[in-house]
């Protein structure tokens, strides 16, 4: 799915702020407020989920609004979110949400053929829900600690960012490639040799997976490193954040 796809849409959806307000006008508390910042930090994990799984553009859009909405209202109190997973929590409330949408959709259809006698399948369960939602979740995970990255990328340090960057979209690359590619956008000055690289791809990767995993504990809302490696485990990163979960538990 085209990530400008989702920014655009996103970015015309009314903000959670504003949906919280309307929610909740002046009586709004620490805890509802809570809510709507963990909303619009993981916002694009929900909304490419519905996008993915509706394939319409408007009612991702209306679903997503009127997700953030009842979150922050508090409609969804009774899944309990210090219960089990906070990921697991918001894929429960997306698909309650979906399901009313489907069942909206077949029963608009039996009204529009109940003159011809016609009978439309009733909605389906979607049984790719749970890879797709996991999938949009750790991408989601993903790519907020490539912006923890270039962040932790200061002018005239070494490239950490860019250079993992490199390397991970052009894995067929040889070190040589990558330095003279970073050579065009970096001063003489600044510029690195293919020894250095190596040095800072190695840094680079450890530092992104710390990143990773310091992601992944505040969407988790623990700091249990049990619980942080058996998420690791269900998103399938365990084996690029093995070493960092080691040095954690040591």
């Amino acid at each position: 799915m085209d990530e400008a796809v989702v920014n655009s849409r996103l970015s015309r959806i009314e903000t959670c702020w504003t949906l919280l307000g309307q929610a909740h006008g002046p009586a709004c508390t620490l805890e509802v407020q809570a809510q709507a910042a963990l909303i619009q930090r993981y916002q694009k994990a929900v909304y490419r989920y519905l996008l993915g799984v509706l394939k319409d553009q408007d009612a991702a859009d209306d679903l997503f609004q009127e997700f953030a909405l009842r979150m922050v209202r508090g409609d969804f109190h009774k899944a309990d979110a210090s219960k089990g997973k906070f990921r697991k929590y918001i894929k429960t409330a997306v698909l309650h949400l979906i399901h009313e949408y489907r069942y909206k959709m077949y029963r608009r259809t039996v009204q529009e053929l109940d003159e011809t006698n016609e009978t439309p399948a009733p909605p389906a369960e979607d049984a790719q829900a749970d890879k797709e939602f996991l999938a949009s979740w750790r991408k989601t995970l993903l790519d907020r600690a490539w912006d923890a990255l270039q962040s932790y990328e200061k002018p005239g340090g070494p490239p950490y960012f860019r250079a993992l960057k490199l390397r991970t979209e052009h894995p067929e690359w040889q070190n040589g490639q990558i330095v003279a590619e970073l050579a065009r956008t970096t001063p003489d000055e600044d510029a690195v040799s293919e020894v250095a690289l190596r040095k800072i791809l190695q840094r680079a990767r450890d530092t992104f997976t710390e990143l990773l995993l310091d992601e992944i504990s505040r969407s988790l809302g623990s700091t249990s490193t049990e619980a942080l490696e058996e998420e690791v485990i269900d998103l399938g990163l365990q084996v690029y954040c093995a070493k960092a979960l080691q040095k954690r538990r040591a």
